[in-house]
Formats: C-alpha cells, structure tokens, sequence
C-alpha cells in the first residue's frame, strides 16, 4: 500500500526580526497553528488509488483567506502526474477553516506544502531529512530575532 508524506516547505514573507514577533509569544502560536495545520493534512491526504503506483512530489500554494479558510489554491511545481496534482488541489480545497496564520505582518498569508505520493521507503527519508532541516532553520531564526530583540533592548535602555 502507498501513501502520502506532507513537508510545509514555505511560509512566505515571514516577519522574522521582528521584535513583535518575539515578545508577544507568535512563535508559541505560530508553532501551533502549523502544528493543526500538519495533523489535518495528515488525516487528509492519501494516495490517489488511480495512480497506480507512481511516485510524485507536488508543491501547492494557498493563501489563508479572511475566513481562515484556504484560497487561491494553485499548483507551484507539478509532480508531472495529474492525478497527484489534482489530488493535492482538492486535498488543500477541503480542508476547512484554519484560521489566520499567527504573524505580526497581516501581509503574510502564503503557505505552500509538498506533498509526497508514492513508496514509503522513498520518501520518507527525503521527508525527515527536510524536516531536520526546517527544525534547524527555525533554531537559527529563533537565535537570530534574540539577538534583534536584545540589541533593540539595548538600544532602547541607552536612550
């Protein structure tokens, strides 16, 4: 049997920097907010039965509308099989309210998935490395708006 793996690959235009971001505790909802993001795609998404074996990776764009639901759901690179690209369009139209994405910019509202289809034993190595890899991005972000926060600190103090 085959299934699906999903990677939040991007947040666009984050804020990062922010001193807002880091004392007002949006980090602490944003992780949540992604964190309910990740378990309803999980439940959703599934290996298309028409596919019939094939393996494809599909990134797939969305903003969060002022309903928190997804919009303008478009196809940002194609896994080159249709099925997979209609499967992740309808997976990402169906998933309901999500609510807005917790940012110090209301500018920010693009998110984008890859979405895995094909043999576990494939992908799944590809989909922690990647993983591994945003853990240690949002560790160097976390690092870097300290620094910001505590420079702005300082700054403030002095004057």
């Amino acid at each position: 049997m085959r299934y699906g793996f999903l990677t939040i690959a991007a947040i666009a235009s984050f804020a990062s920097g922010s001193a807002l971001w880091a004392q007002s505790g949006l980090i602490a909802r944003y992780s949540h907010w992604e964190q309910r993001l990740r378990e309803r795609v999980n439940e959703e998404l599934s290996y298309p039965e028409a596919a019939n074996g094939a393996a494809g990776d599909v990134l797939v764009g969305f903003r969060v509308g002022a309903d928190g639901e997804p919009a303008q759901v478009t196809i940002r690179q194609s896994s080159g099989n249709p099925i997979f690209d209609q499967a992740a369009i309808r997976l990402v139209s169906h998933l309901g309210r999500l609510g807005p994405i917790p940012t110090a910019d209301p500018q920010v509202g693009d998110i984008v998935l890859k979405l895995s289809y094909g043999d576990p034993s494939s992908t799944a190595v590809q989909s922690i490395q990647l993983g591994i890899a945003d853990h240690r991005e949002q560790l160097a972000n976390d690092r870097r708006d300290r620094a910001i926060i505590s420079h702005s600190t300082r700054v403030a103090q002095n004057h």
